[in-house]
């Protein structure tokens, strides 16, 4: 084989591999939907179906000297696994809601299968 055949070859290669999208990295991030009233979370890049299981999920509450409730927070405990791609996920973390200004706080983690060393967090402030 000349060098213009293995040029050729290796430029096949190349771009088959390029249209095959071997070796592309699908981006996978936590995405956090939260709000005064709702709450849920996705993994950004898998799709399909979700099995959620809620493991230690709790609420707590504040209370002012009035007696009426000041605070709620959420502590959140789930995994998730998504059918299609199989890839599992854990989330866990807390969420605050001030009763008197919906003033939101949270500081959630997600670790997993497409995370590796790297967890995704979302947190406010």
């Amino acid at each position: 084989m000349n060098t213009k055949q293995r040029t050729l070859v290796i430029l096949v290669l190349v771009t088959s591999l390029v249209m095959s999208g071997c070796g592309a990295k699908q981006s996978y991030t936590l995405k956090c939907d939260i709000n005064a009233e709702t709450y849920g979370f996705e993994i950004t890049g898998e799709s399909g179906s979700v099995q959620t299981t809620y493991n230690s999920e709790s609420q707590g509450y504040e209370y002012a000297a009035s007696g009426q409730i000041s605070a709620i927070t959420v502590t959140v405990n789930r995994d998730l696994v998504y059918e299609d791609s199989k890839h599992a996920y854990h989330i866990e973390g807390t969420i605050s809601v001030k009763q008197a200004t919906n003033e939101v706080t949270y500081d959630i983690t997600a670790t997993g299968d497409t995370f590796g060393n790297s967890p995704q967090t979302c947190k406010q402030p």
